[in-house]
């Protein structure tokens, strides 16, 4: 942005990006802010590769309004392939966890707890506006696992895993996705998911790119089977909130209160 101390972080691997952006490698990451890099990426590729990096992203983010960049280096030089705008993030969600007696049952659907998940456009709509209230609820009562941003936002609803070229139980209209890698053959899971949570990959993955094009919060790096054990998707389910812009996520059993 305009002011002098943002940070932009950087994200590379050496040799073909491949791997990087179809989601199986994590590839290394650095930090830039006032013209200092700081990271594994600096000890890769050198820290006024990094440096020069983020400035380019600087000139993109003046000359374009664009937050993302993809990025080569070779032959002496920096080559920008493209570059993209993230969707809008929509308003913060209240800083205060709300009483789980404000958010009606109809609007944190889960499976497993007798709660009825949207089966029209317009129950969709109407359990997306009482979203803010679950994620303020879910993030001040359940318990955190840190992870790395990947796509800005906030959203919270069912915690529900997906395996590529599978359908996955349960629907995903109202769902986080629970990820291993960002495959690019879940992007169409997107359109109709309220958040993602991968396991591994990169922010610079082609799934994240989609899901900050669509607005769709996504954090990368981060293992919820640490709270929930090894099936978090059974056994009466769990609600996940995620702020794609810190990388913080929380989780909550489906059973603990929030949902009547």
């Amino acid at each position: 942005g305009d002011r002098a101390d943002a940070e932009v972080i950087v994200e590379g691997v050496l040799g073909h990006p491949g791997a990087l952006l179809a989601g199986w490698a994590e590839g290394a990451a650095a930090r830039v802010r006032a013209g200092h890099a700081s990271g594994h990426l600096t000890g890769l590729l050198g820290g006024d590769l990094v440096t020069s990096v983020a400035a380019l992203a600087g000139q993109v983010w003046h000359a374009l309004g664009d937050d993302v960049i993809e990025w080569a280096a070779g032959d002496g030089g920096i080559w920008l392939l493209q570059s993209l705008r993230s969707a809008p993030v929509p308003a913060p969600v209240p800083a205060a966890p709300v009483p789980a007696a404000a958010v009606p049952a109809a609007a944190v659907p889960g499976p497993g707890d007798g709660a009825r998940a949207p089966t029209t456009a317009a129950e969709l709509l109407a359990a997306r506006e009482w979203m803010p209230l679950l994620a303020a609820t879910v993030l001040g009562r359940g318990e955190h696992v840190p992870g790395r941003p990947a796509a800005p936002g906030m959203a919270a609803g069912r915690l529900v895993a997906c395996r590529p070229h599978e359908r996955p139980a349960g629907g995903t209209a109202d769902a986080i996705l629970l990820v291993g890698q960002p495959l690019p053959a879940l992007a169409p899971l997107l359109f109709s998911a309220r958040g993602v949570i991968a396991r591994a990959g990169a922010a610079g993955s082609h799934l994240a790119e989609v899901a900050r094009s669509l607005g769709v919060p996504m954090v990368i790096g981060c293992h919820p089977e640490t709270v929930t054990g090894p099936v978090p998707w059974t056994a009466g389910g769990w609600l996940a909130a995620v702020d794609g812009s810190s990388g913080d996520v929380a989780l909550m059993s489906g059973t603990d209160g929030v949902v009547p």
